[in-house]
């Protein structure tokens, strides 16, 4: 089996193969960011969307984007290519570090930063989970600030993510749910939390300290285009256990049912089936409409 082929500051090699400092800054700090994408086919979904995220938490962070978007369609597609991933639905992890070794906290603002692509194929159990859905249990131990600027950027510190991992395995659920310093509902541990009650959706807003997920927003979306009522406003705890129907969203996962939420034990309702149908035609769309744009150029 040959080894993956990752792509590192301008180079696509085998990850093998692939070296990285142990000063590096993102090892000793987490001063980077990462972003998730899913490609369909060897096409990627809302690279734009993606795109325009990434930027504006380098921009916050002062991290150089050593990249156009245009730059990153290529690599993607190359590293897709070389990956044997062109036919196939994956999953594309790009990390996106403040480079140069640490001299102390305070980077000099000299730095060339270091970029790291993987790709994999999405799972088979994506697919399970979308129709038998999963359980979710509300973190104890860890909440988010919802007043930190960091709530909203997806940064390589993702200690509060592993160790809330850690909490809702022992609990023997799939996903934990943050609350923030309010006890409000904020997102998981790596989606954006819907429920529905009397026909309408409610999701936590971006208030709350939530990270603004792409597919959350094109949930959103896919609500509007279908006529259902989506509100977002801020929830409680009690709110999910009186919920009708609950669901995540995420970008490899897109719309994934939840059967339970700690000991309250849901049935998987017709709104949460109609989103999930909307948001796979929506994707088809998508990359009809670039196709057809393409064909006309």
């Amino acid at each position: 089996m040959n080894s993956k082929v990752i792509y590192l500051n301008g180079n696509f090699i085998e990850e093998s193969k692939a070296t990285l400092s142990p000063l590096n800054r993102g090892l000793m700090y987490g001063d980077g960011l990462f972003e998730t994408f899913r490609a369909y086919k060897g096409k990627v979904f809302a690279l734009n969307n993606h795109f325009e995220r990434l930027s504006d938490s380098a921009h916050f962070l002062t991290i150089e984007v050593p990249f156009t978007k245009e730059d990153l369609s290529n690599i993607l597609s190359e590293l897709l290519e070389k990956n044997g991933l062109l036919n196939s639905d994956s999953r594309i992890r790009l990390t996106l570090i403040r480079g140069g070794s640490p001299a102390g906290l305070l980077p000099t603002g000299n730095e060339e930063s270091i970029i790291i692509i993987a790709v994999e194929g999405v799972p088979a159990s994506i697919e399970v989970i979308q129709q038998k859905g999963i359980k979710l249990s509300i973190l104890k131990n860890y909440r988010i600030d919802h007043s930190s600027p960091l709530a909203a950027r997806k940064t390589i510190n993702y200690i509060s993510g592993v160790l809330g991992m850690m909490e809702i395995r022992e609990l023997g659920s799939d996903e934990g749910v943050y609350l923030n310093n309010k006890n409000h509902i904020v997102e998981g541990i790596t989606s954006n939390i819907f429920l529905a009650r009397g026909g309408k959706l409610l999701t936590p807003p971006l208030s709350s300290g939530l990270l603004p997920g792409i597919t959350r927003d094109t949930v959103l979306e896919v609500a509007k285009e279908l006529g259902i009522a989506c509100e977002e406003k801020n929830l409680i705890s009690k709110d999910l256990f009186q919920a009708d129907e609950l669901f995540i969203t995420s970008s490899v996962r897109e719309v994934v049912p939840a059967i339970a939420i700690d000991e309250k034990e849901f049935s998987i309702g017709s709104l949460t089936r109609e989103i999930q149908k909307g948001y796979k035609e929506y994707v088809a769309s998508y990359f009809s409409n670039i196709d057809k744009r393409s064909a006309s150029e």
